[in-house]
């Protein structure tokens, strides 16, 4: 059996501590009396709840909890994970009570397989929620914009000719009334058709998605940024995806500034982050009339960009299973 460092027995046995509840309010109720307070470790068995903020917070609760406790990741490295995995599933399907009740050696190495293999487990669910996270933002926003544009888009037939007739009548009527000249040649109906279809299939569009996504980031899941970069670290062993991860230590940085911009100074990733044409969507001009990138544009960039990342296994997680990468593939460096 394996015995993890001196200290860390008294934090599992808090793991495995049940409490009685002492609120006063409840002291009334005939089932107060030996009421019990879940202990952590049966918190730590929840799996997590629908996809949301709360739910990521939730788990990032958990990591922290485990790696409170102080043991080394490498801790089983000398182990089959099959019998680490023996020791975790019996762990878990144990209540605090049977595991405070095996010998010292047994109990402890039943918590440090929970501990170790759940911190994996808890990991891989955090990169679950940060995916499914960025890509409902993206996809409620284009949702909620499609449904705008739909009553007043209009594909329209021949724009080539409208265009050739449209120069034509002015080049023939320069000094003319739009109204007696443009208008018998293509009318007013028509020319509102073109503009809505220019709108939702160019660069104003892409406008219109964002400001939806950048909304429903600021006001809610930004939250989530500071918890995100503190508990989870990103590498990746290709350089073409070294600007994600100087973004990333960027965003770390400014975790808790209130400024609404990058100081001038600071280097920003942007090829390899932005995507074609999101620069102008970005830029931002300040008080002094300089163009600066705002932080929260560029914040929902980099996430965009991370998931991309993620879902290729370009970039990779530290503590994860699924989504952290073999001993093969991480000794290239």
């Amino acid at each position: 059996m394996v015995k993890p460092n001196w200290g860390t027995e008294e934090l599992i046995d808090l793991l495995l501590t049940t409490e009685e509840a002492n609120d006063e309010s409840l002291e009334s109720q005939p089932w107060h009396p030996g009421q019990l307070k879940a202990s952590d470790f049966a918190f730590l068995k929840t799996d997590p709840g629908a996809v949301g903020l709360d739910s990521f917070l939730t788990e990032i609760k958990k990591l922290k909890l485990i790696r409170a406790v102080g043991l080394a990741p490498d801790l089983f490295t000398d182990l089959s994970t099959k019998l680490v995995k023996t020791y975790r599933q019996r762990a878990a399907t144990e209540s605090p009570y049977d595991i405070r009740q095996h010998p010292i050696a047994v109990r402890y190495s039943l918590m440090a397989a929970f501990c170790i293999q759940r911190s994996q487990e808890i990991t891989d669910n955090l990169i679950e929620l940060l995916n499914q996270i960025i890509h409902r933002i993206d996809t409620r926003a284009v949702r909620r914009i499609n449904k705008e544009l739909i009553d007043e888009f209009k594909a329209v037939s021949g724009k080539t000719g409208l265009l050739f007739r449209l120069a034509e009548a002015a080049i023939a009527s320069p000094q003319g009334v739009i109204e007696q000249v443009i208008y018998p040649v293509v009318s007013l109906k028509t020319l509102k058709d073109l503009v809505a279809e220019y709108k939702s299939t160019g660069t104003i569009y892409q406008q219109r998605v964002h400001t939806v996504v950048r909304n429903s980031f600021a006001s809610h899941y930004r939250r989530m940024i500071p918890q995100l970069l503190e508990v989870l670290e990103f590498r990746s062993n290709n350089d073409i995806h070294r600007p994600v991860i100087e973004a990333l230590e960027l965003l770390k940085k400014y975790a808790y500034s209130k400024a609404r911009y990058y100081d001038s100074s600071e280097e920003i990733a942007i090829e390899g982050v932005l995507k074609a044409g999101a620069k102008e969507i970005m830029l931002e001009t300040d008080s002094e009339g300089n163009e600066r990138i705002n932080r929260i544009n560029y914040e929902i960039c980099v996430l965009q960009a991370l998931r991309e990342r993620l879902c290729c296994k370009e970039i990779w997680v530290v503590g994860a299973n699924r989504w952290f990468l073999s001993r093969d593939e991480t000794s290239v460096k």
